[in-house]
């Protein structure tokens, strides 16, 4: 893994001899630093911020780990592809069905005066759905690698699900 020098990459992408599966540490990297940006942040104020960040911090680890056994403890195998194709289609799933979760807890909160816990309630809510999003495309995951076909285009035909 490269860390300052770009070159040896470079020659790598230059000559096509770069491994899909050498993605695997960059990528576990990349995500690891965005998640540990909020516990750097300085204006995460509260114990609750940071002990939150920390937890996405562990639950992307395990999330990935998890998404890379799910894909034949691999990188390769169009690893990156299937995380951000199906991956948006996970957050799309999951942010339209946050969306009133979040108002009925925000309404619950207003309604019997919990304003001090609001900071902890949505601080749990999100590693939920964070730990949610990595189960759900581990599921995809899981299921994009059934019946393969060896890198071969599947014809036109529509497998029977029967």
């Amino acid at each position: 893994m490269q860390f300052l020098s770009a070159k040896p990459l470079i020659h790598k992408f230059r000559q096509n001899i770069y491994a899909e599966s050498e993605i695997g540490p960059y990528f576990l990297a990349h995500m690891i630093a965005i998640a540990a940006i909020a516990i750097i942040d300085p204006g995460a104020q509260s114990s609750t911020d940071r002990l939150t960040a920390l937890h996405a911090v562990i639950i992307t680890i395990l999330g990935i780990n998890g998404l890379k056994k799910e894909n034949g403890n691999s990188f390769g195998n169009l690893f990156v592809h299937k995380y951000f194709t199906l991956g948006w289609v996970v957050f799309v799933r999951l942010l339209l069905l946050s969306i009133p979760l979040f108002l009925g807890m925000m309404a619950l909160i207003s309604v019997f005066d919990y304003e001090h816990a609001a900071d902890t309630l949505i601080a749990i809510a999100s590693l939920v759905v964070q730990v949610i999003y990595y189960a759900w495309l581990a599921m995809l995951f899981r299921e994009a690698n059934q019946g393969k076909t060896s890198g071969r285009r599947a014809s036109g035909r529509r497998a029977s699900a029967k």
